[in-house]
């Protein structure tokens, strides 16, 4: 499988559903949704709610990762900057 074929490609497991690290690996669970339909009336709302908090739970965990990302990225830039004050 290439890079790019790798990175569009939905998740195996439950666990991989739940930690999501880009967007693209949300974007590829929207992709791969499928809803239970009833007989009548559409879809079976509890599997659309079901749907909705794993894919809230990717959203978050894509955000918390990205803010460690941009925590990190800060803490170095001021030691950067308290190390650059020292000479």
């Amino acid at each position: 499988m290439t890079d790019t074929e790798n990175r569009n490609a939905a998740p195996e497991s439950q666990e991989d559903l739940l930690r999501a690290k880009t967007m693209e690996d949300i974007a590829a669970f929207i992709q791969s949704l499928h809803f239970r339909r009833k007989w009548f009336g559409g879809v079976d709302e509890m599997d659309v709610l079901k749907k909705m908090e794993q894919l809230q739970a990717q959203y978050r965990s894509a955000y918390e990762q990205q803010a460690a990302r941009y925590q990190a990225l800060l803490e170095e830039r001021e030691e950067e900057l308290a190390r650059l004050k020292q000479a």
